[in-house]
């Protein structure tokens, strides 16, 4: 019995560890854009990922992709699932609450399905996932608030966030489409985007620097944090999660990712939790149960919130 019960602890730990890892991302970039610009902070964070999945690389003996039309594929991953998202979140944090991005950020998977729909003929969409994908843009609406002026929601924040959504969910699909059957480990795949990306938001950085107005060791710790653990680790945990519990439970961590970001809000960075909040994450969540659940089998999932 207790052999048999390694392999769903194993899952489940890392289930866990993953989607708090993810959920904490939030915090570190809050604390990071107290003294760093948002293209400062997509930049170190992409920067800090790839030295630490590089290291990881020399370490176990692997090493990076070698083939040229690869390299080509992840230039694009980078750009979509890094560059762009990264710093949109960034952005999206300058305006608004932790716990409303990461509200919004929970609709990755149903945008992941719309674009697989859109995009991927072998693939059709359902009602079900017609309905769920819905019910998702209805949670986001219920967020904004159009009918109240946009209550208090900053409308540049939530198109930000939601940005940094689509842009990932692109990745998503481009990267299954494009790099699904390419040589290489997970980690060496991951190493090579982010190296892109850094390189890519190299150039942009000139256009968003400044130069620190007060040194905050807060925010330095949130950087470090976010690039090496938050990114490069997660990365890795991702991978563990996907291969000792299927594409299926890390899927599921977008619920258990949304329920950690938002006690993080409230509880360390002292958010407040509104009842347009929480209507529109239920909204959401249940538009990702219809959505999902009736479509296991599928040959592209939506991937997790990862943000």
């Amino acid at each position: 019995m207790e052999v048999a019960a390694r392999p769903g602890m194993r899952t489940g730990v890392l289930f866990v560890l993953a989607s708090a890892t993810f959920a904490a991302n939030y915090l570190w970039v809050k604390l990071a854009i107290e003294m760093f610009t948002p293209v400062q902070v997509a930049w170190g964070r992409s920067f800090l990922a790839a030295i630490t999945l590089l290291f990881v690389l020399v370490v176990t003996g692997d090493r990076l992709p070698r083939d040229r039309q690869v390299w080509k594929h992840l230039f694009i991953a980078a750009l979509l699932f890094n560059t762009i998202s990264f710093t949109c979140m960034a952005i999206a944090m300058t305006r608004i609450s932790t716990v409303q991005a990461s509200v919004v950020n929970s609709t990755a998977p149903l945008v992941t399905l719309a674009l697989v729909a859109a995009f991927v003929p072998i693939e059709r969409i359902t009602l079900p996932r017609f309905l769920g994908v819905l019910l998702g843009l209805v949670g986001v609406v219920i967020l904004v608030q159009p009918w109240a002026g946009w209550g208090v929601t900053d409308l540049w924040g939530i198109l930000a966030i939601f940005g940094a959504t689509a842009s990932y969910a692109a990745g998503i699909v481009y990267a299954r489409l494009k790099l699904g059957n390419a040589s290489g480990s997970a980690v060496a795949i991951a190493a090579g985007q982010l190296s892109l990306a850094s390189v890519q938001l190299t150039f942009v950085l000139p256009l968003g620097f400044a130069v620190p107005v007060a040194f905050e060791v807060s925010a330095l710790i949130g950087l470090l944090v976010l690039g090496v653990f938050g990114t490069g680790i997660g990365y890795i945990l991702q991978h563990s999660l996907i291969r000792a519990g299927g594409a299926s439970v890390a899927g599921d961590a977008t619920y258990l990712i949304l329920l950690f970001a938002v006690l993080i809000g409230i509880t360390v960075l002292g958010e407040p939790l509104r009842a347009t909040d929480a209507l529109g994450a239920a909204v959401i969540l249940a538009g990702l149960v219809i959505a999902t659940r009736t479509g296991r089998g599928s040959r592209l999932r939506p991937a997790p919130t990862v943000p």
